[in-house]
């Protein structure tokens, strides 16, 4: 039987307004981290779902949608009907053990709603 698993829903690690934090183009000072990632630990066929090729869409698609008030956080999630078009887009990665899971900072991801099978997801995050 699948169990429900919690963790974070769709979402970005980034504000898709000012991903630079005020601060483009200063590696030094600024919120630069163009990859993110994990080790598997176990064996997992889901757990991480991600919607690809978004990454090379994001700065187009949020130039169309006014920047909430007091949106200055480095985290982003896309909730409801308005984010339907990359919600739908996601797809289901599967990983063997020892595997490394990377992605684009840009890329909308989150953890699988369902856990198939007995055993837990374990992995490291970078």
């Amino acid at each position: 039987k699948d169990r429900i698993q919690k963790g974070l829903s769709h979402h970005v690690d980034l504000n898709p307004w000012d991903k630079w934090g005020g601060r483009k183009g200063d590696v030094e000072n600024g919120r630069w981290r163009p990859l993110q990632g994990f080790i598997s630990l176990t064996d997992h066929t889901g757990g991480f779902e991600c919607a690809p090729g978004w990454h090379t869409k994001l700065d187009d698609y949020f130039s169309s949608i006014p920047k909430p008030r007091n949106r200055n956080v480095g985290f982003f999630g896309f909730q409801g009907k308005k984010y339907s078009d990359i919600i739908n887009s996601y797809e289901t990665i599967e990983y063997p053990p020892g595997a490394a899971v990377l992605w684009d900072w840009r890329t909308p991801h989150k953890t699988a709603d369902r856990h198939p099978g007995p055993d837990t997801r374990e992995v490291v995050y970078t």
